[in-house]
């Protein structure tokens, strides 16, 4: 970012390496039809991702025109997180877990809640979200019993919230929490 391509050897590049101008640390590419989508990201924000800034994203979108084959149709994209609400039942032991999804010893340590936020966060870029694969790692927790999934929704945009109910490819590439649902709200114990 704010370094230009030089035409050296025959092909676009840069004069030299410089890590600290490398803006772009998550892609993925997606080709619908006869098209391209490449989904981009940089680090920071949510679950240490966020969209690129408009002036970055103009700008890596200028590099990536230049360095593509001719006739190649590329649609270049970086969008907020897809935001997810998720319903659960958490069945407890209360010798391990209170009301509240807290442990009885440490009642502001939430290992559900925890759990949740850590499976979105190691999702890989652009990575599916599978609901039985979230259900598993609850069922790992000491003091669940049964995890009982309900129901999930997301949103990317400004658009409406989809319910799913098995898997989810995020259309940003990365979810996040709803912040007006947060999981003390959307979890019953």
């Amino acid at each position: 970012f704010g370094e230009a391509l030089q035409w050296i050897d025959g092909e676009y590049r840069y004069a030299a390496a410089n890590s600290d101008a490398m803006i772009v640390t998550y892609a993925a590419a997606q080709e619908i039809g006869s098209s391209v989508i490449l989904k981009v990201a940089t680090t920071g924000g949510v679950n240490g991702i966020q969209q690129l800034s408009e002036g970055q994203l103009s700008a890596f979108s200028d590099y990536i025109r230049q360095l593509k084959p001719p006739g190649v149709d590329l649609l270049v994209v970086s969008r907020p997180a897809d935001t997810l609400k998720i319903y659960y039942r958490i069945y407890i032991n209360p010798l391990v877990l209170n009301l509240s999804g807290g442990l009885v010893t440490d009642p502001a340590i939430k290992p559900v809640e925890t759990a949740i936020k850590q499976y979105c966060k190691s999702l890989d870029f652009n990575g599916r979200f599978d609901v039985s694969a979230l259900t598993d790692e609850l069922q790992k927790i000491p003091g669940v019993l049964a995890p009982v999934f309900m129901q999930a929704f997301v949103r990317y945009g400004l658009n409406d919230y989809q319910e799913f109910s098995d898997f989810y490819t995020p259309n940003a590439g990365y979810l996040a929490i709803d912040d007006d649902n947060p999981l003390d709200v959307t979890l019953s114990y």
